[in-house]
């Protein structure tokens, strides 16, 4: 499953950081991450650029930066992150729950 777009819970963050400018706070302040931002992909960090979802519904992660997944493109058809294709193992810090 092909998904682009920030999750909802990012898309409110940044647009209360991008609020937060008016502010008088210095643009690299208000667009520092969040300390409670979600983490994602297999690099744990938070949401950023173009984002695909794992498409099995048991993926612990879900969700991958392009670049640390290896894609230049979107996927054609179902895409499954390395972490379900058995090619990487899951660290402990990226397991759900």
């Amino acid at each position: 499953m092909l998904k682009t777009k920030h999750s909802y819970c990012a898309l409110v963050a940044f647009v209360l950081r991008l609020l937060s400018l008016g502010g008088g706070l210095p643009a690299a302040a208000a667009l520092a991450p969040l300390e409670n931002e979600p983490a994602y992909c297999i690099c744990h960090k938070p949401s950023s650029g173009q984002m695909v979802g794992c498409d099995n519904p048991e993926c612990a992660i879900e969700w991958f930066h392009y670049e640390c997944v290896g894609l230049k493109a979107d996927p054609v058809g179902k895409w499954y992150c390395p972490v379900c294709r058995g090619e990487q193992k899951l660290t402990k810090r990226a397991k759900k729950g």
